[in-house]
């Protein structure tokens, strides 16, 4: 053991000495001796490892100690203090790290072109050209007889026009609880396969899926669809070039901690991010807010928002409400970090449901076309 004398304290070192051999040295203001031989000359400063001067032991009995030390040992024994020469030290060699390149984003919306369909129903009507100039997405369930063929049609031709195709996949079993849109899968089996063969279709080619509108959000379905829509992220994620979106609902129909709840169920780690107001009314600066909130609870996933009828705002209907207008034009340049896009996912003109006139959920109404265009 060594000890260390400063001007207020002495502290004891393990060193690897012969504990016969004193070893003295000066090193600035500190003195280094061996310990065992101070527990010869002296019980003063015996098992002791470290300690301040106290009334009890004052510096006075420290130097006595020191005194006593050295008288008592032989000459012999007295190693002079060697003097250090001091070696240059060598400047440290500082050297500019190589920047490591991040990916700037993740959006798959970044740098690519939307599609708009010539052969929309609005494309047909005059007086409906603000509509038909703009991209939708399209929506694919249990109405395609041949899923596959279906999916590798369109997307065919929207890759074909240098566009993104931006579907939605609406066949969840128990599908709107019955209500307008009822209908979807036979069961969990029929689903997965459906899912399968929807992205057989889609293949090595890029495309965007917004997963099951409704299903997370509505009480009476999500337990039930939860682990279906796990399974199907996991099926569409098989194929690295589709980037998939669940939906989450909007702003005033579940709270944000726990839609990131249903969502982390949902396998949300695992898509690309979540989906906000499809076919809903909710402004675009509330989806934005309620958005964020739900990123921050599910590892910073971005979202989509629905724009295609959110220039009034919600005004307490949600099917067929009237004094409703059309939202700002989809767009993949939308200001928001997060935000990967505004889209039009509800064609504008095409029903909610037998609610307020309207026919059949997702059948043409011209009527609401215009109404929203002259409101």
């Amino acid at each position: 053991m060594m000890f260390k004398v400063y001007e207020d304290k002495i502290d004891l070192y393990n060193i690897e000495k012969d504990e016969d051999d004193l070893y003295l040295d000066v090193s600035g203001s500190a003195w280094y001796l061996d310990y065992l031989q101070i527990g010869k000359a002296s019980g003063i400063l015996a098992r002791k490892s470290h300690f301040y001067p106290t009334n009890e032991i004052s510096r006075g009995d420290i130097s006595s100690a020191l005194y006593r030390l050295l008288t008592y040992l032989k000459p012999k024994e007295i190693v002079e203090p060697v003097p250090v020469v001091e070696t240059p030290v060598e400047p440290p060699v500082v050297t500019t790290p190589t920047p490591v390149v991040v990916p700037t984003s993740t959006n798959p919306f970044s740098g690519a072109s939307l599609y708009v369909d010539p052969y929309s129903k609005a494309k047909s009507i005059a007086g409906l050209e603000e509509i038909a100039s703009q991209s939708t997405a399209r929506w694919f369930g249990d109405w395609n007889s041949d899923i596959e063929s279906s999916v590798n049609s369109y997307v065919t031709t929207v890759a074909k026009a240098g566009a993104l195709p931006v579907m939605v996949i609406y066949n969840i079993p128990g599908r709107d609880c019955g209500s307008y849109s009822s209908g979807g899968s036979s069961d969990g089996d029929d689903y997965r396969s459906w899912v399968q063969n929807f992205a057989n279709g889609v293949g090595s080619r890029k495309a965007v899926v917004i997963l099951e509108p409704d299903a997370l959000p509505l009480d009476c379905l999500y337990a039930s669809s939860v682990e279906l829509m796990s399974d199907a992220v996991d099926i569409l994620k098989s194929k690295p070039s589709i980037s998939v979106y669940l939906d989450s609902g909007h702003p005033n129909w579940t709270s944000s901690t726990e839609m990131a709840r249903r969502l982390t169920l949902a396998n949300v780690e695992k898509a690309d991010g979540f989906a906000l107001n499809v076919s809903n009314f909710y402004t675009t600066a509330e989806n934005i807010e309620y958005g964020k909130k739900i990123s921050a609870l599910v590892g910073g996933k971005h979202f989509i928002i629905d724009t295609s009828r959110n220039g009034s705002g919600w005004n307490g209907e949600w099917c067929n409400p009237s004094g409703m207008t059309l939202g700002q034009n989809p767009s993949t340049n939308t200001g928001e970090e997060l935000v990967d896009a505004y889209l039009w996912v509800k064609p504008p003109g095409e029903s909610d449901g037998n609610c307020n006139g309207g026919p059949n959920a997702g059948s043409w109404w011209q009527e609401y076309a215009f109404d929203l265009l002259a409101n």
